[in-house]
């Protein structure tokens, strides 16, 4: 399976993977200048790359546990097979300072190739009855 990534700055880093089982491909800021996120702001980073990932997969754009635990938060990202643009990663910091820096080169989020499979919608008046039902959040703790 080929993941295609086309380079839309020459600085740009291809994306990684730290062990060969990581499920995620680790992506880079591409940034000219340090970029800022103040506390509880939320900034778009740039990688300086496109994908184009094999046909019937996408991508999920999910934080890194490393980054997670320092207060800083990726919204959530979706690439389907049909987008071309340059991947931007949303950053929310949430930490303790005031600011988080990026700097060029950062690793900032994590790529997690995800197969799309395609379903049909069938509204129905009713749904198949479970043990759980319509019981919510922490409901498996009760």
């Amino acid at each position: 399976m080929i993941i295609k990534i086309k380079k839309i700055r020459s600085a740009a880093k291809l994306p990684t993977r730290s062990y060969d089982n990581a499920l995620g491909y680790d992506l880079y800021a591409c940034n000219d200048e340090l970029i800022h996120v103040f506390k509880g702001e939320v900034k778009k980073i740039p990688t300086g790359i496109a994908v184009e990932p094999p046909p019937g997969y996408g991508f999920f754009i999910k934080e890194r546990s490393g980054l997670g635990s320092t207060g800083v938060a990726v919204r959530a990202g979706v690439v389907d097979h049909s987008f071309t643009g340059e991947i931007m990663v949303l950053l929310h910091y949430l930490g303790n300072d005031y600011r988080y820096t990026v700097v060029s080169g950062d690793k900032v989020a994590q790529m997690v190739l995800i197969p799309t499979p395609t379903a049909t919608i069938q509204e129905v008046q009713t749904l198949s009855k479970t043990k759980r039902g319509e019981k919510g959040f922490g409901s498996s703790d009760a």
